[in-house]
């Protein structure tokens, strides 16, 4: 084996670690990777009036005649459902405009042990993005990739749109054609036009447990206020801790005596991944109790059947709020990341109208 060889056997480890995806097969036998429709099952076909059921030939390999049809979006989706659902609402929004075919690559997940792909239930109309092999690059075009910790995308022949910077970026309303999209889209400026579509597509009931849709309709009628304290992984994970930071308990206090003036008669619902601090929640607060669902769609859904919301620093209680009752107040912190974050990066996008910082 020759120089060149030897260091690609040596980096080819790290390579997993950039998006690198390296198989066998010849240059040309599909475009731009393939497709396969998300689903729990992920057994679908593609016919000519779009993707339907079939127990067979779960993955559709693309070919121009299907790229003269229609274009194709593809965002590459990461982190945990809130996540999940700004970055598959800009997408879709996007697809819609277009006229395109709306697709997720979902390879992040292979590498993330602790957060999994939570949309595939969601009737997105949505396939999933799967890496072209065949069209693999040469070794030194992979060492150069490496060195530069440069993603590599095998297959894709449409352009790449990487999200510039946190805040809503015009330009987004630009793209056409194929499109491959890389970002966080945490603003619903990326799909206000659709809003109606993504509250649609993205109805929490038919996918929660029969016990949490009967607890949420035992709540009919109260004035009820969500009350999100974050802490988990920003608490445990230094990096991150640096990066979003701790709401503290004076967030809390000024918020709910807030909603104490405009409705006295106030419950509180707590929702945390820390059991000690929704107790001390609690304590302080009597008639506040906290709230634990069986699975994320639980919580967010019991969430948004609060007509009030006090949210964290956290995509996770903007959904349950964007997605809630209408006609409540919402306050979310102008604290969303560390002191030190804020220093470069602009949030106000990040927040609806008509949400109060505190």
């Amino acid at each position: 084996m020759g120089p060149l060889g030897s260091r690609l056997r040596r980096w080819l480890p790290v390579a997993a670690q950039y998006g690198a995806v390296l198989g066998t097969g010849t240059r040309g036998d599909r475009i731009r990777g393939s497709t396969r429709v998300l689903s729990s099952r992920r057994r679908l076909r593609f016919s000519e009036g779009g993707f339907v059921g079939s127990a067979q030939s779960p993955t559709v390999h693309l070919t121009k005649s299907s790229q003269a049809r229609a274009p194709l979006i593809c965002q590459r989706m990461s982190g945990g459902l809130g996540n999940q659902l700004f970055q598959a609402s800009a997408a879709m929004s996007l697809s819609r405009r277009l006229g395109g075919q709306l697709s997720f690559d979902l390879t992040r997940y292979e590498r993330d042990k602790k957060r999994r792909f939570e949309l595939a239930c969601f009737p997105t109309g949505a396939s999933e993005w799967i890496p072209n092999a065949a069209a693999r690059p040469r070794p030194a075009e992979l060492l150069k990739a490496i060195r530069h910790r440069r993603k590599l995308r095998w297959g894709w022949s449409g352009s790449v749109y990487r999200q510039p910077d946190f805040g809503y970026d015009p330009a987004f309303e630009t793209l056409d054609g194929d499109v491959y999209l890389d970002g966080l889209f945490q603003s619903e400026l990326y799909f206000l036009r659709e809003e109606n579509y993504v509250r649609q597509v993205f109805d929490l009931e038919p996918f929660a447990s029969a016990r949490v849709r009967d607890l949420a309709a035992s709540w009919a009628g109260q004035d009820l206020a969500s009350v999100h304290i974050r802490r988990g992984d920003y608490a445990e994970n230094p990096k991150v801790l640096a990066v979003m930071g701790l709401l503290d308990d004076s967030y809390y206090e000024r918020s709910i005596n807030v909603l104490r003036q405009i409705s006295p008669s106030l419950r509180l619902k707590i929702f945390s991944d820390d059991r000690d601090a929704a107790i001390r929640t609690c304590e302080l607060h009597p008639g506040a109790e906290p709230v634990v669902g069986d699975t994320a769609i639980d919580d967010m859904y019991l969430m948004s059947k609060c007509r009030h919301h006090i949210i964290a620093n956290s995509t996770f209680s903007w959904w349950g709020a964007w997605l809630g009752l209408p006609h409540g107040l919402t306050i979310a912190p102008r604290l969303h990341f560390s002191r030190e974050k804020l220093r470069s990066v602009f949030i106000h996008d990040h927040y609806p109208k008509g949400w109060l910082l505190i």
